[in-house]
């Protein structure tokens, strides 16, 4: 990413302010105030949440057993 954070924390990709992933903009970030960004954060972390949906194995559905 092309921006310095003290909170950003390159080996988790993650935000130790917001304890979340790091998407710069979302509400809590420390660069948010004054800075324009070409794509939302909604966008950013919409995209990021289906990158990892297509990024997991699918799995099969478990077959429930009665009385359970």
């Amino acid at each position: 990413m092309s921006f310095a954070c003290p909170h950003f924390t390159p080996d988790t990709d993650a935000c130790l302010r917001v304890r979340c992933e790091c998407i710069p903009g979302r509400p809590g970030c420390a660069i948010a105030k004054n800075t324009v960004f070409a794509t939302p954060w909604e966008e950013r972390l919409q995209a990021r949440l289906e990158e990892k949906q297509r990024s997991l194995p699918a799995v099969a559905p478990t077959r429930r057993l009665r009385g359970a």
